[in-house]
């Protein structure tokens, strides 16, 4: 049992606002690349070595790896602990217009069973016009990044007075 399934069946939680993600992926191996292939189609063809260690030397000229995908520790929160509070997911997507990220925002919130859902891109974290959208069962709306801390503060007004989120 991890510590953060034990402290939810020992404890009670009004709310959860999952901000920190781990990495989407793990690294599981590295390779020496010993030759690589374009393909017509645009794919490539890679012939590799193993070079797996605790430390890799840098004798070789080009190494990759290889990454398998994390599991996501907000989507656990409701399937696998049965967590009854509000729960607030962050998500960060990059290369997306607005559009898809509301639709990718949409879907990800109802699929982790999320009641709130704070979506932005790349490139809505820093300028004049950071921020980022609230989604909810109810709909979404854009908040300017310097609004973000109360927006989260009325989510759960009873809960966190407050705390900035």
């Amino acid at each position: 049992m991890s510590r953060i399934e034990t402290s939810i069946h020992e404890n009670v939680y009004d709310a959860i606002f999952m901000t920190a993600a781990v990495a989407d992926y793990r690294p599981t191996g590295a390779y020496a690349v010993l030759q690589r292939q374009t393909l017509p189609d645009g794919k490539e063809h890679w012939v590799v070595e193993s070079v797996q260690a605790g430390k890799i030397k840098s004798c070789y000229p080009e190494i990759a790896f290889v990454g398998c995908q994390t599991e996501k520790i907000v989507d656990r929160f409701r399937r696998d602990w049965n967590y009854r509070g509000i729960l607030v997911k962050f998500k960060l997507e990059v290369g997306i217009d607005i559009p898809e990220l509301l639709k990718i925002g949409r879907a990800s919130r109802i699929a982790s069973g999320a009641d709130y859902l704070i979506a932005n891109t790349l490139d809505m974290v820093e300028g004049k016009d950071a921020g980022a959208y609230l989604i909810s069962g109810s709909g979404e709306r854009f908040v300017p990044r310097d609004q973000l801390p109360d927006v989260c503060r009325e989510l759960v007004p009873v809960v966190i007075p407050t705390v900035a989120c």
